[in-house]
Parts: structure tokens; C-alpha cells; sequence
């Protein structure tokens, strides 16, 4: 499997007197979520093709019709990642102001990774 990388862990909390990091698929849950998180260019002075526009499709009733646009983004977003190959996403409703995000992703050597994320008006969180 290719090397995900190590990265702190994004609420900076300490264990044991040393910051925390998350490794390995863990990281790259964080770094998606992260990416989709940070609304689209606004760290472009530091970074090129950053972020996504999840969030202008909050406040849109919850239906397979924005479903269908937080598909396309995730998936566009994800697939911005160097790491990534290519992305599927599912999405389910699972409350009135959230939606879970089975995503299937295929890294650049071929491995298949499969997450879950929760997306709602606040944040994205992978949940697994």
C-alpha cells in the first residue's frame, strides 16, 4: 500500500506530554475531510486547486436532487488528492441537516479504500 502519510491530528490534543498525530489511512481521512471542509480557493495563496464548494449546498432541502451534487463534489474534491486515483460516493440521508458519505477510493498503486463520512451544516468527519 502506498505510504499516506503522517500529519498532526487536526485538534491538536496531547497525549502524554507530545501532540498527537494520526498516520496511515487515518491521515488520509483527515486530509479529505480537511480538503472538503475548507471552503474552495481560499487558501490559494498557499495551495492550488484547494478545497471544495460542500458548503454552498447547505441550507438546500435534503433530497436525492442535492444528493446528487454532494455526490459530484465529494467525488471531485477527493479526487484532487495525489494520492487518489478515483472516487465513488453514496450518499444517504441520515437526518434532516445531515447526510452519511460511503465513499469507495482507489489510490494511485490500486489499493481500495473504503470510508464513511458525515457530512452536516457544521463540518465533515470521517466516522471510520
Amino acid at each position: 500500500m502506498i505510504n499516506l502519510g503522517t500529519d498532526v491530528i487536526s485538534d491538536w490534543s496531547f497525549e502524554d506530554g507530545d501532540i498527537r498525530i494520526v498516520k496511515s489511512r487515518s491521515n488520509l481521512g483527515q486530509a479529505l475531510a480537511n480538503r472538503l471542509n475548507t471552503y474552495e480557493n481560499v487558501l490559494a495563496p498557499f495551495y492550488n486547486d484547494y478545497g471544495s464548494i460542500l458548503f454552498d449546498y447547505m441550507g438546500e432541502l435534503n433530497n436525492p436532487n442535492i444528493h446528487e451534487y454532494i455526490k459530484i463534489e465529494v467525488e471531485d474534491c477527493i479526487k484532487k488528492d495525489k494520492r487518489v486515483l478515483s472516487a465513488t460516493c453514496t450518499v444517504d440521508k441520515v437526518s434532516s441537516d445531515g447526510v452519511k458519505c460511503t465513499l469507495d477510493i482507489i489510490l494511485v498503486d490500486g489499493t481500495d479504500v473504503d470510508l464513511d463520512m458525515i457530512i452536516t451544516q457544521e463540518n465533515t468527519v470521517v466516522i471510520n
